[in-house]
């Protein structure tokens, strides 16, 4: 092969393998954003988030009681 080929065929492949990189975590971020703003986070369960919105659903139950 041309080196001009060799070098357009590494290139693609880094290209390639960047944007799946970048993809990944995109997609990984969006997923966690959605876990926070529902309340359920799956890497914390100690968060302090996770702690305020547990206090306010108990507040919340004992206020409708």
């Amino acid at each position: 092969m041309s080196p001009l080929l060799d070098t357009f065929l590494v290139l693609t492949a880094v290209a390639l393998a960047l944007g799946y990189l970048v993809w990944r975590k995109l997609r990984s971020k969006r997923h966690a954003q959605r876990d926070w703003t529902s309340g359920h986070a799956d890497v914390c369960t100690s968060c302090p988030v996770i702690q305020i919105h547990k206090a306010r659903l108990q507040k919340a139950s004992r206020n409708h009681e």
